[in-house]
């Protein structure tokens, strides 16, 4: 593991990390012992230093009436990682205000197979706020082997108390617990065994299209065409759940 690369993630330049880890391995060192053992000048171990002790990374004592300099526990870069969240949070929504979208054009990503449903449903738990819906057409084959572990998924749809409306047939759903936050009707048999082994998951400005069939996979990001998508989806749940009834 190269530790010094993870701390310059953390906002440590390169001989931040140095100064750190070498006062790990060694305790505490004066200002002469740091700049031999890292080849950092003096001067610039004069400004380096403070700065590591103001941000709790470093502490210093005073014996034989000389400044000595040691490492403070490495829980205290969980602090440093802390405020890295915590200005990335605070500057999200700041930049989201810059981004312009033009309703007019679809942005269009495309997934590796390996992550598609893992990328796919974790986007639309990150990106759906608390109680709000998304909706879902599933005519996944009941033979079709499912090998995504959807476990993060799962924790923030849970968690944001999120809601589905689903549209699948009776063969898949026979096979799922029935769950409060979510409502399903049903394709009866005798129109259609809706079977294409496709799934559809519209969700705030995103349409997501997933063939298992033919590996192809991708997520729509228009306003327009993902409010079309739910004013037809909702339209033919409507009509399926009056059929039943």
């Amino acid at each position: 593991m190269n530790m010094k690369k993870i701390l310059q993630k953390l906002w440590l330049s390169e001989q931040e990390s140095s100064i750190y880890l070498n006062l790990l391995e060694h305790w505490a060192a004066n200002i002469t012992e740091i700049s031999k053992r890292t080849t950092i000048s003096r001067p610039s171990l004069y400004n380096i230093l403070p700065h590591l002790e103001n941000s709790n990374i470093v502490r210093t004592f005073i014996k034989w009436k000389r400044t000595f300099y040691r490492a403070a526990h490495p829980r205290n870069l969980e602090q440093l990682f802390q405020n890295i969240k915590q200005d990335f949070d605070t500057m999200i929504p700041e930049i989201s205000k810059l981004y312009k979208s033009d309703n007019t054009r679809s942005e269009i990503q495309t997934i590796s197979w390996d992550n598609m449903l893992i990328t796919i449903f974790e986007d639309v738990a990150h990106t759906l706020k608390h109680w709000e819906t998304y909706y879902r057409y599933s005519s996944r084959r009941p033979d079709f082997e499912f090998r995504w572990n959807l476990w993060k998924y799962k924790e923030i749809r849970n968690e944001k108390n999120l809601q589905r409306m689903v549209i699948t047939s009776e063969k898949i759903e026979a096979k799922k617990q029935k769950k409060l936050e979510k409502e399903v009707v049903l394709v009866p048999k005798k129109h259609d065994l809706f079977e294409e082994n496709i799934t559809k998951i519209i969700y705030a400005d995103k349409v997501a299209v997933v063939d298992y069939t033919s590996y192809t996979w991708y997520i729509i990001q228009n306003p327009l065409i993902a409010k079309f998508e739910k004013s037809t989806f909702l339209l033919l749940f409507k009509m399926l759940k009056k059929h039943s009834s």
